[in-house]
């Protein structure tokens, strides 16, 4: 089936009822369903893995507020400034569904509204329904693409308040190209309630795009000056109260905050999406208010903007207060309006031979991005579904420090335990249910964003540092003074120790001298409840 390109004075011209975007068709929802199952299968699923670490505690802890009493904030302290961990709590209690099942249906409604949103904006600037399709296809077929070297993906493969942001400013934009301003003020403003700072620098594209859409021009210079004002004020309040070497610490460790800490490939993954723009304002340039041309020429504007800031964003003391912002994570939003317009366009362009082709080039993708997961993930399974049993050593030993230990007890495992072979970046807290010292990874992300915890970080990451020293007095000691009443280390050095739970990776060892011991399972879930 060859693909006519169709123009973007067509597709301005053809009328929202024309296009019904307003009552899709029972054709386009099937094949976004199809598109959600397709893409979970390619990209996997990992429901309690990386940032899922740090969002399901807090959703647990508001299913059960006895959960976590220790060290608490460093999952909280995120979860404050979003509605997302409030909504999927509220929404397990309606339906009473188990928290794990609930994960896994939010994690395909997203999905599915995400490509929803991808189809609308295509068939906004392209017009033609059969072109529509290709932007939802490009989206899923990538959809755990690395954003150059921010630490972001396209979307996660599990849930995260990105999961909802994300699709919330795709349907703005879609809403703002069709002038109904009302409903995309609203739709933002739901994404903010969701991630504030994805949705600000959503809330700047919108606005950008806006000016250009209606030449205002001196909304654009206006735009950056007001954001280049409230960097400098916020440098400015900064001065008197220099960061403590324990923020400056974690702040350092998280590479992807600098520029100049990324590899060569990582920055050329920013300059590519601009010369992809680039290329689209030069084919529209007779038409640059139209909405191919618009939403073009506001991502270029967005994503020099944000370079040109995040590139004097240095790692001296004055400037962490900037890079806690992370200005380079505007490109998540522009990375998907790359798919959907330069990348959706140049494959029109060479794959207008048929539907073969177009097949070909997806198959090839697929392919890649599944065996990227399978390498990222390499010690689980692709689909870690509700009720599947888990093979993975480290999931096995937080599965049974859940059931088999008190609901207060405080678990200790090295600071980069997440690191560790097999591990696949699994979180213990939302595994095991269980309170634990402050990890380097996830934790250390959280206070790079909120410096007031990064005193009582640094303090519990040293503690956890003794884990695998436990079999000495000193360091059991320590660890005991600490609170910790319970460890998770390495099988081997574990050997010494009376670990009641033992694989041939992880041993989960009760702390020599302290009370607090195993507890029979099956009483033990009488009294935690089912929290899944």
């Amino acid at each position: 089936m060859s693909t006519t390109l169709a123009s973007p004075l067509t597709a301005e011209r053809i009328q929202v009822a024309e296009t019904r975007l307003a009552s899709p068709s029972l054709q386009k929802w099937a094949f976004i369903m199809l598109l959600t199952v397709a893409a979970i299968a390619i990209h996997g699923y990992h429901p309690y893995s990386e940032d899922a670490g740090i969002y399901v505690p807090a959703i647990k802890k508001l299913l059960n507020p006895e959960l976590y009493p220790h060290s608490a904030q460093f999952f909280l302290a995120p979860a404050r400034l979003s509605i997302f961990s409030n909504v999927v709590a509220a929404s397990i209690r309606m339906t009473h569904l188990p928290l794990s099942c609930a994960l896994l249906l939010w994690h395909a409604v997203t999905l599915a509204l995400l490509f929803a949103g991808c189809w609308r904006f295509s068939r906004l600037c392209f017009g033609a329904t059969s072109v529509a399709q290709y932007g939802p296809l490009l989206i899923a077929a990538f959809l755990t693409v690395p954003i150059a070297g921010s630490s972001l993906m396209l979307s996660d493969p599990y849930l995260t308040s990105r999961s909802l942001s994300t699709p919330a400013l795709v349907f703005a934009i879609c809403l703002l190209l069709e002038e109904k301003l009302f409903g995309a003020f609203l739709v933002f403003l739901c994404a903010f309630l969701v991630h504030p700072l994805m949705a600000a620098y959503g809330g700047v594209f919108l606005l950008s795009l806006w000016a250009v859409r209606n030449r205002w021009w001196w909304l654009l210079p206006l735009l950056a000056g007001c954001i280049l004002s409230g960097a400098l004020l916020a440098l400015e309040i900064a001065k008197p109260f220099p960061p403590s070497g324990s923020y400056r610490t974690a702040v350092l460790t998280r590479t992807y905050f600098f520029l100049s800490q990324w590899a060569w490939y990582e920055t050329l993954g920013i300059i590519a999406p601009l010369c992809l723009f680039t290329w689209v304002m030069w084919r529209e340039r007779d038409y640059l208010q139209g909405r191919l041309g618009a939403c073009a020429l506001a991502a270029f504007l967005n994503g020099t903007f944000f370079l040109l800031l995040a590139l004097t964003v240095t790692r001296t003391s004055a400037q962490l207060v900037v890079a806690r912002y992370q200005p380079m994570r505007s490109f998540h939003l522009l990375y998907i309006l790359m798919f959907l317009l330069p990348v959706n366009l140049l494959m029109q362009k060479t794959l207008d031979g048929g539907r073969l082709p177009l097949a070909i080039f997806l198959a090839v993708t697929a392919c890649a991005m599944f065996a990227a997961q399978r390498h990222t993930f390499p010690a689980s399974s692709h689909l870690e579904l509700p009720g599947m049993h888990s093979d993975n050593p480290w999931q096995s030993a937080f599965e049974w420090s859940r059931s088999n230990t008190p609901r207060d007890a405080l678990f200790a495992l090295d600071p980069d335990y997440v690191n560790a072979p097999g591990e696949d970046r699994r979180g213990f807290r939302a595994v095991a249910e269980r309170s634990a010292l402050a990890d380097r990874s996830k934790d250390g992300g959280v206070v790079a964003v909120f410096p007031d915890l990064a005193e009582e970080w640094t303090k519990e990451v040293e503690e956890a540092g003794g884990v695998d020293r436990a079999r000495t007095g000193l360091t059991t000691i320590a660890l005991r003074q600490a609170g910790v009443t319970w460890i998770v280390t390495k099988a081997g050095l574990g050997a010494t120790l009376d670990c009641p739970y033992r694989n041939h990776l992880v041993a989960v060892c009760h702390l020599p001298g302290h009370p607090q011991g195993i507890v029979n399972e099956n009483n033990l879930a009488q009294r935690n409840g089912a929290a899944d």
